[in-house]
């Protein structure tokens, strides 16, 4: 095999279930991106918001900032949200080095193969949006806007011809 498209560390929450994190690596590497796991980071206190029952995906940012490297991922089972949404499936710096995904709501009506897949795409997603990539008007592009579960599997799990373009050119 060739150069990676890219190379990325997971950093994982302390609650995410190795398995998950198992799966995403093999799901990445089979689109041709390295991933190395970091040790398992401690859930940030500060980011649960007990009036909505969640955590604030900022919080969460800013603690994957904290990793050193390059191009961080910070995965959790934790439910996440941005002030202005009920919820996220992931944020990223745009550009920057680092992502968080949220697998809480990924498991919904999966069997194994649709949650590896759903996460994947996540994945994808943000690691493009730290390349700078905004959301694309294809709807089978990985980089499209995901509102719903119905939305992600709706998207494949790669970019299209004008994001690949972008995403290889940064």
């Amino acid at each position: 095999m060739g150069e990676p498209l890219i190379k990325v560390q997971i950093l994982p929450f302390e609650e995410t279930p190795q398995r998950d994190l198992t799966g995403l690596i093999e799901e990445l590497a089979s689109l041709g991106i390295e991933a190395t796991l970091l040790p398992k980071a401690s859930v940030v206190p500060p980011s649960y918001n007990p009036q909505r029952k969640q955590h604030n995906a900022e919080i969460f940012l800013d603690r994957v900032r904290l990793a050193p490297g390059h191009c961080i991922l910070g995965v959790t089972n934790r439910d996440l949200y941005v002030e202005g949404l009920n919820y996220v499936f992931g944020l990223a710096d745009s550009p920057g080095k680092a992502a968080v995904i949220s697998l809480h709501r990924l498991h919904a009506g999966a069997d194994d193969m649709l949650f590896r897949a759903r996460a994947v795409k996540e994945a994808v997603h943000e690691l493009g949006h730290t390349r700078g990539l905004r959301h694309c008007a294809d709807s089978r592009c990985v980089m499209a806007f995901s509102n719903s579960l119905a939305d992600i599997d709706r998207k494949g799990k790669e970019f299209c011809v004008r994001c690949t373009h972008k995403f290889r050119g940064h």
